[in-house]
C-alpha cells in the first residue's frame, strides 16, 4: 500500500468510534453501518471479511450464538410456565412467576433472594411480551454478538439486565418485575453512540435510518412513559449501564490528538460501581417489608400447593 492509500484508509478509519476487540485488521471499527477496505487496494472490499464488519445491516444468523440460545431459553421457559396458568386468571399467573423468580423487593429483602435480580430477565407473563422482547432481542442481538463477541455479548446481557431489576427494586418495591427488557434496553443503551456516530454516513440505507428511528423511539417512550403494565424503571436501569459499558469499549479517535480510551474506560468504570454501590446501599436501607413478603409466600403456596 503506497502512503496516499495509508492517508486515505487512516482518514476513513478516523471518521468512525471503534470497539476494543480482538482482530486480524488492526483498529477496524466493526460497529460502523457499513465496511472498509481489507484489500490492498482501497475500493476493493474482501467479501468474506466484509459480511463480519457490515454488522448493522447484514448479520448473519446462527445458532451457534449466545443470542440464538437464550432467545429459545425465553421461549421454554413461556411455555414451562404457561402450562399452569390458567386463561384469565391473573391471581394464579402472578404467582406462578412469582416462585419462578420474578422480581419482587420484600422477598429480595426478607428471605435474602438474590437471584430475583437475575431470573426476571428469562420470565415473561404473556405471549405479547415475550414476542415484543424476541423481536428486538433477535433484531439487535446478532448485530452486536458478532461485532462484540460472544463473551462480552453475555457480560453486557447480564450485567445490564440486573441492573435493571435493581432500580426496579429500589424504585418499584411491591410490584412483581419480569422480562428481558432490562437487558434489551442495555443492548439499546450500548449500541446508541454507534448509531449516532454512523447516521450521517452517505451509504446508510432505508434500513440504517429504521434501525436509529427505531433506537431513538425506544428509548424516549421508555423515559417518558407511565404506562402502568410496563416496569420503565428495568428499562432506564437496563439502558444507563448498557450506556456505560459501551464506555468501556469506546476508542477514542487518532486524529484527535490524544487517546482519551483510559479516561472514558476508568470514567464508565467508576460509574458503573457507584451505580451497583447506591443501589445496594439503597436496597439495604429500605424498610421491612416482612409482612408483604410472608403473606405473598403463604398466598402462593396455598394457591399453588407447592
Amino acid at each position: 500500500m503506497n502512503p496516499d492509500q495509508e492517508a486515505l484508509f487512516s482518514n476513513r478509519r478516523d471518521n468512525y468510534l471503534s470497539l476494543n476487540v480482538v482482530s486480524n485488521q488492526e483498529d477496524i471499527p466493526l460497529l460502523s453501518n457499513r465496511g472498509y477496505s481489507l484489500s490492498k487496494e482501497p475500493n476493493i472490499q474482501a467479501p468474506k471479511q466484509r459480511g463480519k464488519i457490515r454488522c448493522f445491516n447484514k448479520c448473519r444468523f446462527s445458532i451457534k450464538t449466545f443470542t440464538f440460545w437464550i432467545s429459545m431459553l425465553d421461549v421454554i421457559l413461556f411455555l414451562i410456565t404457561n402450562q399452569y396458568i390458567k386463561k384469565d386468571n391473573e391471581e394464579l399467573e402472578y404467582c406462578i412467576l412469582y416462585k419462578f423468580g420474578g422480581k419482587y423487593t420484600p422477598a429480595i429483602l426478607t428471605y435474602h433472594h438474590i437471584h430475583r435480580l437475575v431470573l426476571p430477565i428469562f420470565l415473561h407473563h404473556t405471549d405479547k411480551h415475550l414476542m415484543a422482547n424476541l423481536l428486538s432481542q433477535l433484531m439487535w442481538g446478532f448485530r452486536l454478538e458478532e461485532a462484540l463477541g460472544t463473551r462480552k455479548m453475555i457480560f453486557l446481557y447480564l450485567i445490564t439486565g440486573i441492573a435493571g431489576n435493581m432500580m426496579s427494586a429500589v424504585f418499584n418495591p411491591t410490584g412483581l418485575g419480569v422480562g428481558a427488557s432490562s437487558a434489551i434496553y442495555g443492548i439499546l443503551g450500548f449500541a446508541l453512540p454507534y448509531v449516532i456516530i454512523s447516521v450521517k454516513d452517505p451509504q446508510n440505507d432505508i434500513i440504517d435510518h429504521l434501525f436509529t428511528l427505531n433506537t431513538i423511539y425506544s428509548l424516549v417512550k421508555s423515559f417518558f412513559s407511565n404506562a402502568p403494565q410496563a416496569d420503565n424503571d428495568m428499562h432506564r436501569g437496563g439502558f444507563i449501564v448498557g450506556l456505560l459499558v459501551a464506555g468501556l469499549f469506546i476508542r477514542g479517535s487518532s486524529a484527535m490528538g490524544f487517546d482519551k480510551k483510559n479516561k472514558i474506560a476508568m470514567t464508565s468504570l467508576i460509574l458503573i460501581v457507584l451505580y451497583f454501590g447506591i443501589l445496594s446501599i439503597a436496597l439495604f436501607l429500605m424498610p421491612s417489608y416482612h409482612q408483604e413478603a410472608a403473606t405473598e409466600a403463604a398466598k402462593c403456596a396455598k394457591l399453588l400447593g407447592w
